[in-house]
């Protein structure tokens, strides 16, 4: 395995479970906490940054080594 397939994977991952994270983060979040609203939302858009640096992450790799 390549450095250029292991970072895929690492961004997919990432946007993989930002994915999960923002879609059900009631599940996602700590047993405790789940009746907690405040930090299920926190979840959420934790999730949504996680998706969001996912991609971000992809295009660097793209325009620095695809160039």
């Amino acid at each position: 395995m390549n450095y250029e397939m292991f970072t895929y994977f690492v961004n997919g991952a990432m946007v993989l479970f930002g994915l999960i994270m923002a879609v059900a983060p009631k599940t996602c979040t700590k047993k405790d906490f789940r009746e907690d609203n405040q930090i299920v939302e926190k979840t959420r858009k934790s999730g949504i940054g996680m998706i969001i640096c996912g991609i971000a992450l992809l295009l660097i790799h793209f325009i620095t080594f695809n160039i």
